[in-house]
C-alpha cells in the first residue's frame, strides 16, 4: 500500500497541497481524489494498483480515516501526511508561533512536575518517559522545520538573484512581502524557541526549562546519568540554533536590500509623478522648443544631483582614465606584485585550525559527558585554556578543534551574565594547529537572599 502511494506520490502531493491551503484539518473533497484517480491511477499498467488505491481499499487499510457522505470530504491519516512531507521537504509544514508555544508550555509543565516528584517513584519514571517522548517530537519537528525553511530561503535567494539581475518577473514589493512574512512568521519564532538566551516573563523558555531540569537532576548523585542523557538530547536540538541563525542573517540581508530598493523605487516614482504634474501645464502646444533645464522649479526640491559640478571640477582628472593605457598600467601593477618578495614568517610550521561545519554528534556527546564529570570552578580566567587542559588529558585523540566543541557544549549550561568578554587576543597551539581567540572568562554569580 505504501509502495503504491509512493508510486503515485504526485496525486497525493496534490491532495497535500489542497490540505495546506485550508484551515489545518486533514481533509479534501472526494471529487478531487476521484478526478486525480481517473487521470493518473486508473490507467496504471499494474492492474492491482488501481484496486489497492481505490477509496474503499484505502479506508479499509487505514490510509483514509473517514469518508463523510454528507459533506463529501475524506479525512486522511496523519502519518500518511507526515510521510508525504518527508518525501518532499519543500512541502514541510512550518512551525508557527502557536505550535512552538504549545511545545514550550508542555515542556515547562513537565519539567515542573519532574522537579517535585520523588526520584525513586513510578510517577518520576513516567514523567521522564513523557519528557523523552516530547523531546523526540520537538527534535523531529525542529529538524523538519529547519530543512523546510532552508528550502524556502533557497527559493527566495533564486528569486532575489533574478530580480537583482533584472531578469525576474516578481516585483520588489512582492519579494519584500515574502521575505518579511517568512522571517516574522516562521524563522524568527523557531530561532527564539531554541535560543538559550531567550528570556520570558513569569515563565521559562524551552531552553531554560530543559537547562533548569538538567541542573536540578545533577544535584543528586544518583540522577547524574539522567542529567547527562538529558543534556545530550538537548544538545542535539540546540545544535539547530546556528542553522536558524544563518537563516535569520540571510533574510535580514535580503530584507535590508529589498527595503532599500523599495524605498528608492518609491522615491523615483514619487519624483516622476511630481515632475509630470509640473510638466502638464506646459502641454498646451502654444510654445515650441521648450526644454526642461536645471533652472526648472521642480529641481529646487531634488537634491540627488547636488555637488556634481564641484565634484567634476575637482576630480575630473582622476576620473578621466585613458582607455589605451589603463590595461597596460594594470598589468604592470600585477607584474610588480608577482615579483615582490614577502618576508618569511618566523612562526614555526603550524596551521590555523579548519572551520568545523558538520560536527560529529558522537564527538559532541563524548565531550559533553567529560565536561559534566568535572566540577566546574567558580572562577575561570580563560575558558579556552580551561577546556584545552581538561580535554587534552581526558581524550586520547584530542586535537585543537575539540576546544571549540567544548565551548559549544558549555554555553547552554551557564548563565550569560556570568561570562565576560575581554579584548585581549591570545594564542594557543597543540600539535600541528594553532588558534587565535579573544579571552572569555567565567565567574559564578552568587545570589544571597
Amino acid at each position: 500500500m505504501i509502495t503504491d502511494i509512493i508510486r503515485h506520490q504526485r496525486v497525493f502531493f496534490s491532495l497535500l497541497d489542497y490540505i495546506d491551503t485550508q484551515d489545518g484539518s486533514l481533509e479534501f473533497p472526494e471529487n478531487l481524489y476521484m478526478h486525480l484517480y481517473r487521470e493518473n491511477i486508473a490507467g496504471d499498467n499494474d492492474r492491482n494498483v488501481p484496486a489497492r488505491l481505490s477509496i474503499d481499499s484505502l479506508i479499509e487499510n487505514g490510509v483514509f480515516i473517514h469518508n463523510d457522505k454528507n459533506t463529501g470530504y475524506i479525512t486522511v491519516e496523519k502519518i500518511i501526511v507526515d510521510l508525504l512531507r518527508f518525501l518532499d521537504i519543500k512541502r514541510s509544514k512550518e512551525l508557527t508561533s502557536v505550535d512552538l508555544e504549545q511545545l514550550r508550555k508542555r515542556t515547562y509543565d513537565l519539567t515542573l512536575e519532574i522537579k517535585v516528584a520523588e526520584t525513586n517513584s513510578d510517577k518520576f519514571v513516567d514523567l521522564m518517559a513523557s519528557l523523552n517522548m516530547l523531546l523526540n517530537e520537538v527534535h523531529s519537528s525542529v529538524k523538519e522545520n529547519v530543512a523546510g525553511l532552508h528550502a524556502q530561503v533557497g527559493e527566495i535567494a533564486k528569486d532575489y538573484k533574478a530580480f537583482d539581475s533584472g531578469s525576474g518577473k516578481i516585483s520588489v514589493f512582492d519579494l519584500y512581502e515574502r521575505v518579511t512574512a517568512l522571517y516574522r512568521k516562521y524563522v524568527l519564532p523557531c530561532f527564539e524557541f531554541i535560543d538559550p538566551a531567550m528570556q520570558m516573563k513569569q515563565t521559562l523558555s524551552f531552553s531554560q526549562s530543559i537547562q533548569s531540569l538538567i541542573k536540578h537532576l545533577a544535584k543528586e548523585r544518583s540522577m547524574i546519568s539522567q542529567s547527562n542523557m538529558l543534556q545530550y538530547r538537548f544538545s542535539a536540538i540546540s545544535s539547530y540554533y546556528k542553522d536558524l541563525g544563518s537563516l535569520v542573517k540571510r533574510l535580514e540581508q535580503f530584507s535590508g536590500f529589498l527595503e532599500r530598493d523599495r524605498t528608492q523605487f518609491m522615491a523615483v516614482e514619487k519624483a516622476f509623478t511630481v515632475l509630470m504634474e509640473n510638466v502638464a501645464p506646459l502641454r498646451h502646444g502654444m510654445v515650441r522648443n521648450r526644454f526642461i533645464t536645471s533652472s526648472f522649479d521642480f529641481f529646487e526640491h531634488i537634491t540627488a544631483f547636488d555637488g556634481l559640478r564641484s565634484q567634476k571640477a575637482k576630480y575630473s582628472a582622476k576620473e578621466d582614465w585613458e582607455t589605451n593605457r589603463t590595461s597596460i598600467r594594470f598589468k604592470e601593477y600585477l607584474s610588480l606584485l608577482d615579483t615582490t618578495e614577502l618576508p618569511e614568517k618566523k612562526r614555526k610550521d603550524i596551521t590555523y585550525h579548519p572551520a568545523i561545519q558538520n560536527s560529529d554528534e558522537k564527538r559532541l556527546m563524548t565531550i559533553s559527558r567529560l565536561l559534566f564529570e568535572v566540577d566546574m570552578p567558580e572562577i575561570i580566567p580563560d575558558i579556552h585554556i580551561y577546556l584545552l587542559n581538561i580535554l587534552r588529558d581526558k581524550l586520547d585523540d584530542f586535537w585543537l578543534g575539540d576546544v571549540l566543541l567544548g565551548l559549544q557544549e558549555m554555553y547552554p549550561v551557564i548563565d550569560e551574565h556570568e561570562i565576560s568578554y575581554l579584548k585581549q587576543k591570545q594564542f594557543a597551539e597543540y600539535g600541528s594547529y594553532y588558534l587565535e581567540y579573544l579571552v572569555i572568562s567565567f565567574k559564578e554569580v552568587k545570589i544571597h537572599v
